[in-house]
C-alpha cells in the first residue's frame, strides 16, 4: 500500500514514536504509555527527546507572543517627555 501510495516504507516503530510523541503534548505520561501498550512510564524515556521539542516549541510561542505584546504596547503608548 505504501508503494502504490507513493510512500516510502519505515518501521512501525516510527509511527508508534510519533503517535506518542505527540499525544504526549498535553496528556498525562501515564495515559500516553497505557495508549501504546505499556504498563509503565519507563518507555517514555525514548520519547522525552520529542515531548522536550514540544515544551521548547510551547516557551517559544510563549516568548513570541510576549514580544509581540509589548511591541504593540509599547508603540501605542503615549511617549514621556
Amino acid at each position: 500500500m505504501l508503494k502504490v501510495a507513493g510512500l516510502l516504507d519505515f518501521p512501525i516503530y516510527c509511527r508508534r514514536h510519533t503517535f506518542a510523541s505527540r499525544l504526549s503534548a498535553g496528556v498525562a505520561d501515564l495515559t500516553v504509555a497505557q495508549m501504546i501498550g505499556h504498563s509503565s512510564l519507563g518507555i517514555l524515556q525514548v520519547y522525552s527527546k520529542a515531548i522536550d521539542e514540544f515544551r521548547r516549541d510551547a516557551v517559544r510561542k510563549l516568548e513570541n507572543f510576549r514580544d509581540a505584546y509589548h511591541e504593540n504596547h509599547l508603540v501605542s503608548s503615549p511617549s514621556v517627555n
